[in-house]
């Protein structure tokens, strides 16, 4: 009897599980068929509610919550099972679940040098989600055995293809070998390369370099790279606190000088051109020379006017030259190239950031950024309507003045939004805009 009684509880509980088995098979089967019905669409529309192993649904295929086309029934299940995700634009792009690491910037080289603090500022301004990774301290290469990357970073899936590794042009001669080696073989991102040079060829030539985005005077630009000149580089990250977009666009924000004498000539690349025309400026006042080029006796063979000064003209220090230009009506700012169409550096907007008016020569496309009436353009081929203008502005104190009282920027705001915003608070953020779109990054970081 007591047998029998153990056999019926065993069929009991083997009829349980049984009928627990089949219940659980139609109750999966209703849920997959459901989710395929409510979130399938059409190869226009493209998502499908996807699961994976753990039976969770994949964030990458969230449906859009407000199309029209998906019953509501599915976004309130949707809403239920994951409240804080409705929305692909709540995932934050630290999430570790959707990336292995965040969003980062590499770097083979912590110096500033050569384009790199320019570069930097600009990237982390159009991309302040990122994070930045200097590899320099970690000193790959050197030492005896030479010391390799940490283990997780020969990881193939450590990077992401949305990262981004800056350098300048001369990446082959700024970054260790070791690195350049990880670059071509395990880094899966991008590459953002800067320079504020005259280059004479484009920096990617080859066939494969859709991932290499160039930002510097390009001679031509392909449609994943920028035309970014040293002008405007410089001016973000040095000059824009004195030269403020209200300076630019505001006469009466433009800073003033001391205009204590004629004219400052600081250069120690002697251009042939650049010292002929110092030696014809300097026959309308003394030229002080600070640099180691002290212009070209003019016509006249009187170089009296050519003074030789030693107050320091710096390479380094901006704000020090900055002040000394402040002492001059006119600062002497020609570029060395007179045949490069988007080749404008930092000189000009040294002058008038330190008050004086700048004598120019260099890419007329200076006149699609800075009013023509706010400073003397010197053109080397015929030189003399400057040369007038010149001679009267130092004799005509209020010539000079209405001069200084003309709005430096070209076309006011218009201007700051095309050549200087690279933040959302800088021209509405164009600028800053434009560089994301190259990198293919929207208004939201969600990989």
């Amino acid at each position: 009897m007591e047998r029998l009684i153990q056999v019926r509880k065993k069929t009991l509980i083997f009829g349980i599980l049984i009928m627990w088995a089949i219940a659980s098979f139609f109750f999966n089967l209703s849920v997959s068929s459901n989710a395929t019905l409510m979130f399938s669409k059409n190869d226009d529309n493209d998502f499908i509610l996807n699961m994976n192993e753990d039976g969770l649904v994949d964030d990458d295929a969230v449906p859009n919550a407000s199309n029209n086309d998906t019953p509501s029934s599915a976004k309130h299940q949707w809403s239920e099972a994951h409240p804080l995700v409705e929305s692909r634009e709540m995932i934050h792009w630290n999430d570790t679940t959707k990336h292995r690491n965040p969003p980062t910037i590499y770097m083979c080289t912590g110096s500033r040098g050569n384009g790199m603090g320019e570069g930097k500022l600009i990237l982390s301004s159009a991309f302040p989600e990122y994070i930045f990774n200097d590899l320099s301290p970690l000193r790959i290469g050197n030492g005896r055995p030479p010391r390799k990357f940490p283990p997780q970073y020969n990881d193939g899936n450590f990077t992401n293809p949305y990262d981004i590794f800056l350098s300048i042009f001369t990446m082959e001669k700024d970054c260790p070998a070791s690195i350049v080696k990880w670059i071509l073989t395990r880094y899966n991102g991008k590459i953002a390369v800067f320079s504020g040079e005259d280059e004479k060829i484009h920096p990617i030539t080859g066939r494969n370099g859709d991932h290499i985005h160039a930002f510097g005077p390009l001679l031509y630009a392909r449609k994943q790279d920028m035309i970014l000149t040293y002008l405007q580089m410089t001016w973000y990250e040095i000059f824009q606190n004195i030269l403020t977009p209200s300076a630019l666009v505001d006469p009466i924000f433009r800073p003033r000088g001391k205009k204590n004498h004629y004219m400052i000539y600081a250069n120690s690349n002697c251009v042939e051109f650049r010292e002929q025309a110092v030696g014809r400026l300097s026959e309308f006042g003394e030229v002080h020379c600070d640099g180691r080029c002290q212009g070209k006796t003019p016509s006249s063979g009187n170089r009296t006017n050519l003074v030789k000064t030693k107050n320091g003209i710096s390479l380094t220090n901006w704000w020090k030259n900055i002040e000394l230009y402040s002492n001059y009506r006119f600062c002497f700012v020609m570029e060395h190239n007179s045949n490069h169409p988007t080749y404008m550096t930092e000189k000009i907007v040294m002058a008038f950031s330190a008050g004086c008016i700048p004598i120019y020569f260099g890419s007329t496309r200076i006149f699609d950024i800075f009013n023509d009436k706010a400073f003397v353009f010197y053109n080397i081929t015929n030189p003399q309507p400057a040369l007038d203008k010149v001679k009267a502005l130092e004799e005509d104190q209020e010539l000079y003045d209405l001069m200084l009282q003309e709005p430096i920027a070209a076309e006011g705001s218009l201007t700051i939004e095309k050549y200087f915003s690279f933040n959302d608070t800088i021209g509405n953020g164009v600028l800053k805009q434009q560089i994301r779109e190259k990198f293919g990054v929207g208004d939201y970081f969600i990989p």
